[in-house]
């Protein structure tokens, strides 16, 4: 990831929508060493003891962000897993 120029990977909220089956869909734009794109995320909400969990997971190309170079060991599909908690 070459951190000593990029420390900070972000998501910016954009929007959330309801989903058709009833959980939630985050609009996010991520930025990964100075790349920008829009990702869509499907999440959950649970409320539980004073405890708010967001769950949810997404897929990006490693390759859109300029993240590693051509591997035959590294796959070019990323499996993105959020675990939110907040107190309520």
């Amino acid at each position: 990831f070459y951190v000593e120029k990029y420390p900070k990977i972000s998501m910016k909220s954009k929007r959330i929508a309801n989903s058709q089956s009833g959980d939630f869909i985050g609009y996010f734009d991520l930025t990964i060493r100075d790349v920008t794109k829009e990702v869509k995320i499907p999440f959950t909400y649970k409320e539980s003891n004073g405890v708010g969990t967001f769950k949810g997971n997404f897929t990006i190309n490693r390759r859109d962000y300029n993240v590693g170079g051509n591997s035959m060991v590294l796959g070019d599909m990323v499996i993105i897993d959020v675990e939110i908690e907040v107190s309520l």
